[in-house]
């Protein structure tokens, strides 16, 4: 990869994309497997010193606090936004509410674009540790929902079953795609 990047790099190009195309070019190594298995770990300890460096970036006051609290409140809107879309490309209840469940948390990818916002001054350090506090909330939210999807459904299922027949009458559907088409 360091290869590929510094190649790329000398040549005027972004040294990134070099390393991008010599992971693709290597992906069909018969030891690709085992390299990505050695180096986990690695990627591992390199995750956890990331979370930790935007941990050290400054400390949380009570409007920060607020703030994420606030954006974390958001969350149940978008997780029955993602069952509403899910049902309604025909998927069945069980799977659009597992679905749901599991995309309707904020991701640390999220975090990771932030951090990268704060380097390139797009954004300040308050708004990368409001998006780690809300990412962290969410995730801990999330984790008891995860856990019990199963039960949840199987609680509920009549409801979530109703809810995906009455998107399917034939006039909603009509009048739910001419409602799109204007």
């Amino acid at each position: 990869m360091v290869a590929g990047y510094e190649f790329f790099y000398s040549v005027d190009l972004k040294g990134d994309l070099g390393a991008l195309i010599l992971g693709i070019v290597i992906s069909n190594h018969p030891k690709s497997k085992a390299l990505a298995k050695s180096l986990f770990s690695f990627k591992e300890l390199m995750l956890v010193g990331f979370f930790l460096s935007v941990g050290m970036q400054g400390l949380p006051t009570i409007p920060i606090i607020l703030t994420a609290i606030g954006l974390v409140l958001i969350l149940p809107a978008k997780t029955w936004l993602y069952f509403f879309i899910t049902s309604r490309f025909g998927l069945r209840s069980r799977t659009s509410l597992l679905n749901a469940i599991t995309l309707g948390n904020f991701s640390e990818f999220g975090l990771i674009v932030a951090a990268l916002g704060v380097s390139q001054g797009f954004l300040s350090v308050e708004w990368l540790l409001v998006i780690a506090i809300a990412v962290s909330i969410s995730f801990a939210t999330a984790a008891p929902f995860s856990k019990n999807a199963e039960e949840i459904y199987q609680r509920y299922k009549k409801h979530y079953i109703l809810f995906r027949k009455i998107l399917f009458i034939p006039k909603i559907r009509f009048w739910i795609r001419v409602k799109l088409q204007y």
